[in-house]
């Protein structure tokens, strides 16, 4: 895989959260394998006031390989950060993203599963229909990962989806 670029998009606003540990275990699985990776964190972003044009993301989103988000699922759907960020950088019509090769969410919900079926699951609906449909959904691989219930998950649950997490983005 040497050669290949990821960007992964990450949205929490506290680094000391799980979302930043999974952040972390994304970045070490892809870089166990040679993956290069720009991270763009958009809380971070945020907190410092930085001036990053959408031009510039738009550029890292265009020159990768894979695209990963990782964020907490809030209110049924990702942060608006995420959400503010994906409209501003993918126009719809505009930005074509057929070079993806590979586009993978991460999330945790405070919900059952069940309940995020019903309700339609709007980031991963975002992630793996939306985007894939502007991308090659011949070529482009979908990967969702999703640890339901975060908000009565113990430490071991959580360290076993981190460890998921790693060795699935070991193998892309």
């Amino acid at each position: 895989m040497i050669g290949n670029r990821a960007v992964i998009v990450h949205a929490h606003p506290n680094e000391a959260s799980f979302s930043r540990e999974l952040r972390d275990r994304v970045e070490a699985g892809l870089a166990s394998n040679g993956w290069q990776t720009d991270i763009i964190d958009l809380y971070a972003r945020l907190a410092h006031d930085d001036d990053v044009t959408d031009g510039a993301d738009l550029g890292l989103v265009q020159s990768a390989h894979a695209l990963v988000f990782v964020y907490p699922t809030w209110w049924w759907g990702m942060p608006a950060a995420m959400k503010g960020w994906l409209d501003t950088t993918l126009v719809e019509g505009e930005t074509k993203l057929a070079h993806l090769e590979h586009l993978v969410g991460v999330t945790t919900y405070g919900s059952r599963r069940v309940e995020m079926a019903i309700l339609g699951d709007a980031g991963r609906r975002t992630i793996h229909r939306t985007l894939w449909l502007s991308a090659s959904p011949r070529r482009t691989r979908r990967t969702w990962l999703g640890l339901h219930r975060m908000d009565v998950a113990t430490e071991a649950d959580r360290l076993v989806f981190a460890d998921k997490v790693h060795d699935t983005m070991a193998e892309l």
